[in-house]
């Protein structure tokens, strides 16, 4: 007999791992060399049994202006612990559902997971750029105390091309 490993979204509760990350974080970061420093925010918030992650950042080119333009991800838990897809489609009971490429369901945009390890939670992004290059990008926000750490890596075919930092601190609730 064979095993196969699938990972599907499991059912709704929560598996008591994601909840320390439920908070707003916010401050100044360095962009990478020689890039002025910019804005950070980062949202973590409960969604169901699930979650959701909103980050904003903009260089310190205009301090008076917004931040940039938002990205949020609804992520749903798997089977395998720690490990997250993000909600792609609603099922006709709309239910929120995830592709999942372990069973050759893949996403219509970039491949997108998380996975907390410890304090650290961390998102990933591969996508195949136009021009049949590989882009793939990671996301590090590592808890330390009232603050985050987010350490952001950005790879074109596997060559590290860009990368930030930044402290951010707890906002009030």
């Amino acid at each position: 007999m064979t095993r196969s490993r699938c990972i599907a979204p499991a059912a709704a509760q929560s598996d008591g791992i994601v909840e320390k990350f439920f908070r707003s974080y916010d401050r100044k970061g360095t962009w990478g060399t020689g890039t002025p420093p910019g804005a950070m925010s980062v949202v973590i918030k409960p969604h169901g049994s699930d979650f959701n992650i909103t980050w904003d950042s903009k260089p310190r080119k205009d301090p008076r202006g917004a931040l940039g333009k938002p990205r949020s991800i609804e992520f749903l838990k798997t089977a395998k612990r720690g490990l997250y897809l993000p909600a792609e489609h609603r099922n006709r009971q709309d239910v929120p559902t995830a592709a999942d490429p372990l069973k050759g369901k893949l996403p219509d945009g970039p491949l997108i997971w998380a996975r907390i390890e410890a304090d650290r939670l961390s998102l990933y992004t591969y996508t195949k750029t136009s021009d049949g290059d590989k882009d793939f990008q990671v996301y590090h926000r590592t808890l330390t105390g009232n603050r985050m750490k987010l350490h952001f890596l950005r790879y074109l075919n596997s060559v590290p091309i860009e990368q930030t930092k930044g402290k951010l601190r707890r906002v009030a609730e």
